[in-house]
């Protein structure tokens, strides 16, 4: 989806609701970042 918005030429912030599930909560965030990172 990310990639997505991005051929459409947005170039802000994208948000996304963040609710940690695993046991670490640290771990579920830095996940959840990289998950979003375009390369």
């Amino acid at each position: 989806i990310i990639k997505e918005i991005i051929k459409t030429g947005f170039t802000d912030y994208v948000a996304q609701e963040f609710i940690p599930t695993w046991e670490d909560p640290f771990k579920s965030l830095k996940h959840g970042v990289e998950t979003c990172i375009v390369r």
